[in-house]
């Protein structure tokens, strides 16, 4: 399917307001808020991502992929193979027991917590240490006219009303969103359908979260 470029959005979001003049950095700003919501909202499968994470001999930590919204599953792959989510322990019983883990004698990585967008280790590591990590990422942010939308153009009618809908709560126009929210419900029925995992499920997904917000985005933790 094409893509969707943001100047198609804006013409369209235009066509509904019926003022091709209207505020193009508003429209900006609303469209990339609507596909912000759907990916924190639900588990779609376009939002699946993979990296490999590395840490050097004496690290203490290992940053997180900048993108990343939510961990799904993190392996320890060398210099043995281990489920990381298995040794998870929350941030204040963590700095409770190890409290000395920067200047702990080195292990291997186990025991760890999160801090900002990374993993603190229990201890410094005793060699070079690598992860593989599946997640759910944070959509790329359309910012020119030429850049495409994260969600196909098979879906510009939902981004175009869902965008509709944010400018006029934006404006403080509440019960014309409204209707427009409730106009767009059997399309986001469907989009979720059809991207969403979980065998046709099309409520939000409920996701237990961490300690807080990260850069004014929630910041979800699946385990």
């Amino acid at each position: 399917m094409d893509e969707l470029l943001l100047s198609e959005i804006k013409i369209s979001v235009r066509g509904l307001l019926t003022d091709d003049q209207y505020d193009g950095i508003l429209i900006d700003e609303a469209a990339n808020w609507v596909v912000l919501d759907l990916f924190t909202t639900y588990r779609l499968r376009m939002a699946e991502s993979s990296d490999t994470l590395t840490a050097l001999t004496n690290a203490t930590s290992v940053n997180f992929p900048s993108d990343m919204l939510t961990r799904l599953e993190w392996y320890l792959t060398s210099p043995t193979k281990m489920d990381m989510k298995r040794y998870y322990v929350e941030y204040g019983d963590f700095m409770r027991n190890y409290s000395d883990f920067a200047t702990a004698t080195a292990s291997r990585a186990r025991e760890w917590t999160d801090f900002g967008k990374a993993a603190r280790f229990a201890s410094p590591l005793n060699a070079n240490h690598s992860w593989s990590i599946d997640y759910l990422r944070y959509p790329a942010l359309m910012e020119s006219d030429t850049d495409a939308c994260e969600i196909s153009k098979a879906y510009s009618e939902l981004i175009s009303k869902l965008t509709l809908a944010r400018i006029m709560e934006i404006n403080e126009d509440y019960a014309e969103a409204q209707q427009e929210r409730k106009n767009a419900a059997p399309l986001v029925t469907t989009f979720v359908r059809n991207e969403g995992r979980g065998g046709g499920k099309t409520g939000p997904t409920i996701m237990r979260t961490n300690r807080g917000q990260v850069g004014g985005y929630r910041a979800d933790r699946d385990f």
